[in-house]
């Protein structure tokens, strides 16, 4: 079953061409290997025994005749039976030809030495260049009182026609019928087709407005319905982003009035503490609102990693010494560079807050592009990798903004990850700390 499993195709459109072909042409050899064990050799045994039987009463009767008659036999043969007859007086005994046909026509041999009871020579004789090409002509000579008889079947009596016709009538039928179902099939499947892609740049973030329902009754049904859940999504997340940022803006309001009222009292130790207090709270509130705005209405670009990357990287000014970056080849992604920039700058920072050395490569396989940040840190755990994807979850447990952040960032960069068709992932890093890897489709 398994090697069954390897040989079956992997695509649909593959799946429903076994499908059809694989039944038409089982069908089609069971009728030709029947048509030729059955109707093929009924039809050569009636025709080579008509032949024989002919061939065999021309013996006799030139046997039964005297010489002088051989001729008026022969000229009514020719005229009433169509068989090309000749004899031609010799005393030479009978050879074989140079091109023996015995073996071509063993059915017809085998009913001339059981009729005739006589010696007689089968072969192939051709009269010119295009004769070669046609394939000669049959010749059996018979040896008669005085010479030799020489018969020359026509070639529509050693093979009928028909059967060739019948066999390219069914080929050419089974060729159009195919042709017009592989046409049909195909109009069907790229409904399916369409559906997927337009599933897939939903997945990726993009949109497809010019998506419609088409096809067969099942499919269309399927793209209503996706496109009814594409509305859902869309509604839950502009709510979801709406919410918070009306509580973010809400929020600020107080935290303002706050700041405000902190810098007309007397500044000592304690009112330091409030206002920093009050920072990290406005900055958690940013942390908040960028976690729940995920993927925002910007338009994906064309991004060249080496230029974007690089970009990022001097961006961290004197750390940019401790950060090394290798680009094998020209790779470019389609994405949206500020949730890219974010994403990546997520990382970074938390390499570069927990390691000295830092690096940053970039492959590509032909279909996805391969980002890896290492460093030589202190790394993470195993049993916390999953954990540390999770909303608002710090290894550190305090709420030091000194130690940690708010426990939103890699949750944060898993979502532009995965909102842009790709995968995140933790490993160990060969330099001793974390490697994380990332996959984005090219």
């Amino acid at each position: 079953m398994k090697f069954l499993k390897k040989l079956m195709p992997r695509s649909l459109y593959g799946r429903f061409l076994m499908i059809i072909i694989l039944p038409i042409i089982l069908s089609q050899a069971i009728a030709v290997y029947m048509f030729y064990e059955r109707h093929w050799d009924s039809i050569n045994r009636n025709m080579s025994a008509s032949l024989v039987g002919e061939i065999a009463m021309v013996y006799h009767m030139l046997i039964e005749d005297k010489e002088y008659e051989y001729e008026d036999t022969l000229t009514f043969v020719r005229k009433h039976l169509g068989l090309q007859a000749y004899y031609f007086k010799t005393n030479n005994p009978l050879k074989s030809h140079i091109y023996s046909a015995e073996e071509i026509y063993p059915l017809l041999k085998d009913s001339l030495a059981h009729e005739l009871k006589a010696p007689f020579s089968m072969g192939m004789v051709f009269e010119d260049a295009q004769d070669l090409d046609r394939g000669g002509s049959l010749e059996i000579s018979i040896p008669v009182e005085g010479g030799l008889l020489y018969i020359y079947p026509s070639n529509k009596r050693l093979a009928n026609p028909s059967t060739y016709i019948f066999i390219m009538w069914m080929v050419g039928s089974t060729l159009f019928l195919l042709i017009v179902s592989i046409l049909f099939l195909k109009n069907q499947v790229r409904s399916i087709v369409r559906l997927t892609g337009a599933a897939e740049k939903f997945g990726k973030g993009h949109d497809a407005p010019d998506f419609k329902p088409q096809g067969a009754r099942e499919i269309r049904q399927a793209a209503i319905s996706f496109i009814q859940m594409r509305e859902r999504i869309k509604r839950l997340l502009t709510r979801r982003t709406q919410m918070l940022a009306g509580v973010s803006h809400d929020l600020r309001t107080p935290l303002t009035r706050m700041k405000l009222q902190l810098e007309l009292v007397e500044q000592n130790d304690a009112t330091k503490n409030m206002q920093d207090d009050i920072n990290e709270m406005e900055d958690m509130l940013e942390d908040y609102l960028d976690f729940a705005r995920g993927e925002t209405k910007e338009r994906t670009e064309d991004i060249d990693l080496q230029k974007f990357i690089s970009e990022i990287i001097l961006g961290y000014g004197q750390q940019e010494g401790n950060i090394k970056l290798d680009v094998s080849g020209d790779v470019h992604i389609h994405g949206k560079p500020q949730a890219i920039r974010r994403c990546f700058t997520n990382l970074i920072d938390n390499a570069i807050r927990y390691a000295d050395n830092v690096e940053v490569s970039v492959v590509s396989n032909g279909r996805n592009a391969s980002i890896y940040i290492e460093d030589d840190g202190s790394g993470i755990a195993e049993d916390k990798r999953k954990d540390v994807f999770q909303p608002f979850y710090r290894i550190e447990e305090s709420r030091n903004k000194e130690t940690g952040g708010t426990g939103l960032g890699l949750s944060i960069t898993r979502d532009i990850i995965n909102g842009h068709g790709g995968k995140i992932w933790l490993s160990d890093s060969l330099l001793g700390g974390l490697k994380v890897e990332i996959s984005l489709p090219l």
